[in-house]
């Protein structure tokens, strides 16, 4: 029963990794939408927190 609990911790863990990923993002695309030539990033949370699952072979 316990590997239920390691998957779901570990599944939470990606979860909160990939939202600081993605707010460190979008904080750098505001702090520099007046930088000449500074193109924005994007970070799709979905997809990179599916492959994260998949590698880590957390997913059912």
């Amino acid at each position: 029963m316990s590997g239920i609990f390691d998957k779901t911790t570990d599944g939470l863990a990606a979860s909160i990794n990939f939202r600081q990923l993605r707010n460190n993002t979008i904080s750098s695309n505001i702090a520099n939408a007046e930088t000449p030539g500074y193109k924005a990033k994007k970070m799709d949370f979905e997809s990179a927190l599916k492959r994260a699952l998949d590698t880590e072979g957390l997913r059912g």
